[in-house]
């Protein structure tokens, strides 16, 4: 009887390889668990001792804090305002020359085309235009079409 099988033992085996495989992600999943919570606890500066809140007061500051710092996002990306000699000069600089005709003629395209294309292209050209003017830079944008 040479080459038969010990069932028993490949039984064995594989319940053993199921345990095993069990406990590891058993495991796994209690670390992942405790990292995760311990994320979400420092992202929410609880500390212990501090007294219970109500969720009004808690949703209060939130709104708060969120109200914050999209008011600071939005003061970032505010450009100062210009002066009125270099508006000019960006004015009557070729680039801004081309734009300002580039932003004319797709307005009286809509105008007498009113189609969805010449809205978009119009919208691009004049809105490149005012970036220009405003900021001095330009993009490297593709008109929509």
């Amino acid at each position: 009887m040479h080459g038969e099988t010990n069932y028993l033992k490949l039984m064995l085996a594989i319940a053993g390889g199921v345990v095993i495989g069990g406990i590891a992600l058993w495991v796994a999943r209690l670390l992942l668990g405790i990292g995760l919570m311990s994320a979400v606890a420092s992202g929410l500066n609880v500390t212990v001792g501090d007294p219970p809140g109500s969720s009004v007061t808690a949703g209060a500051a939130y709104k708060r804090q969120l109200a914050k710092e999209r008011g600071q996002q939005i003061e970032s990306r505010r450009v100062p305002p210009i002066d009125d000699a270099l508006r000019r000069k960006r004015e009557q600089s070729e680039r801004g020359r081309q734009y300002w005709t580039q932003c004319e003629e797709w307005s009286r395209n809509y105008k007498m085309t009113p189609t969805e294309t010449t809205r978009l292209n119009g919208k691009f050209y004049c809105e490149r235009y005012g970036t220009y003017i405003e900021t001095g830079r330009t993009s490297n944008d593709k008109p929509p079409f």
